[in-house]
């Protein structure tokens, strides 16, 4: 059951995949990524990652809830390769191939998604 639902899902993505180019700048200015960072690419200071308790926090029922919460607010693709890449562990080659994406677009799916969700996680559970 779970293969035919993952099978269907993939379909769908396949299908949606088709972004335009005002989508993706959109995209990329409500997540403002480039505020996260300097000229030469380090973090600035006020956005840099904080130290997680990352064991503690998977074993928490209430963590899982606020991750699900945020989960939900990426995009259906970047969902789809986060799920792929960091729940079910298949490999960047198999997610490119089954989601018919070019490794490029994979990388940024996956970077973005890791922004948003640590920044939701940071609003939503740190704090």
């Amino acid at each position: 059951m779970y293969l035919i639902l993952r099978s269907r899902i993939l379909d769908h993505y396949k299908k949606k995949k088709e972004v335009t180019e005002s989508q993706l700048q959109n995209n990329r200015n409500d997540e403002g990524e480039g505020d996260n960072f300097l000229e030469n690419g380090a973090w600035k200071a006020d956005t840099a990652p904080k130290e997680w308790n990352a064991d503690r926090m998977v074993e928490s029922k209430e963590f899982m809830v606020v991750l699900n919460k945020c989960r939900s607010r990426l995009t259906d693709m970047q969902q789809s390769v986060f799920t792929l890449k960091f729940i079910d562990g298949e490999t960047s080659e198999d997610i490119c191939k089954e989601l018919d994406i070019t490794s490029s677009n994979y990388w940024v799916l996956v970077h973005r998604a890791k922004l948003q969700l640590r920044s939701c996680l940071e609003k939503n559970w740190m704090t």
